[in-house]
């Protein structure tokens, strides 16, 4: 798929706008996730029906200096994923894998070119059951 740069809310959304599978993870060309991350966080959303699973972050900076953001591993309520969201786990779609059906109506604001990973989290975060992973991370590095 190839489209005219838009800016990151037009290719999320036309991404969005071709999905078929069941579950949606954001990736972009500087990130990596391990091998097996897709298949355990699938497995995990199976095991607990979770609607979004959130994963640790590795962050490879240039000293090589490795800084890891921990979380233990629980299942949230709405009302404890929305505490969790506010309070350092981020309003950044990237450490999070979705259910599509939490996507099905939502889409990032093209107007927007800040901070759009807000508008979003607000509205996804207004359903699901999320579980957070701390086995699991993606690397970023950072330059």
């Amino acid at each position: 798929m190839h489209q005219k740069n838009q800016g990151v809310s037009a290719a999320r959304n036309t991404g969005l706008d071709h999905c078929h599978g069941e579950y949606i993870l954001f990736v972009d060309s500087d990130d990596y996730i391990s091998s097996n991350l897709i298949n355990d966080m699938i497995s995990k959303s199976y095991k607990n029906s979770s609607d979004m699973i959130i994963f640790n972050i590795y962050e490879l900076h240039p000293s090589k200096r490795l800084f890891i953001n921990y979380w233990k591993d629980e299942v949230l309520t709405v009302e404890k994923s929305q505490e969790k969201i506010l309070c350092g786990i981020g309003w950044n779609i990237f450490n999070k894998m979705y259910k599509y059906s939490l996507w099905e109506h939502i889409r990032f604001p093209q107007t927007i070119r800040v901070a759009e990973d807000l508008y979003v989290m607000a509205d996804i975060l207004s359903n699901p059951n999320i579980e957070i992973d701390k086995f699991h991370g993606k690397c970023l590095l950072l330059l």
